[in-house]
């Protein structure tokens, strides 16, 4: 057991101990935020694991492979290569995912290759758009995202595009 786990159970237990006797109005804020907090996990976790399961659903299928394949013959007149088509596809929706591709293909061409330091400005200039939306916005309650997703999406091109005139590869 950790040292922590006693200093909590020491601070609970010295703040319940230091409530006054009417503090249940106290006691019900507490319950009714942390029933709030509990509820808003639960959608948070659903929209997380309906997320997560058709990225691997795609993965699975095949249909992830299959759409790297004709965005490849679309995309080389643009000289980008083709290790980062997985990447650029996956980032919008799953940052452990496009982590992992980001990994293997440092390990494959090496930590200084243009490839890669091009895939690093691809991470660090883009956000995970779709699963920031599926998430974030349902924890809140946000039925409409209006706007988000479409410049989400614009400014993922753009960091996909300064990375690769920053790093052009072939």
């Amino acid at each position: 057991m950790t040292i922590s786990v006693p200093i909590v159970l020491a601070l609970l237990s010295a703040l319940t101990l230091a409530l006054p006797k009417n503090s249940s109005k106290l006691l019900q804020t507490i319950q009714s935020a942390t029933s709030d907090g509990l509820r808003t996990c639960g959608r948070v976790v659903l929209n997380m694991a309906l997320l997560l399961l058709a990225i691997q659903a795609l993965r699975a299928s095949g249909a992830l492979a299959a759409f790297t394949q004709v965005a490849e013959a679309h995309l080389s007149h643009w000289h980008i290569h083709p290790d980062l088509i997985p990447l650029i596809i996956m980032r919008p929706f799953s940052g452990s995912a496009s982590a992992g591709l980001f990994a293997a293909l440092a390990h494959f061409h090496g930590g200084s290759a243009a490839v890669t330091l091009c895939a690093a400005t691809i991470l660090g200039s883009s956000e995970t758009t779709l699963y920031v939306v599926s998430t974030y916005f349902a924890s809140v309650g946000i039925k409409k995202s209006r706007y988000a997703i479409p410049l989400g999406l614009a400014t993922e091109c753009v960091g996909v595009i300064m990375a690769l005139l920053l790093f052009p590869v072939t």
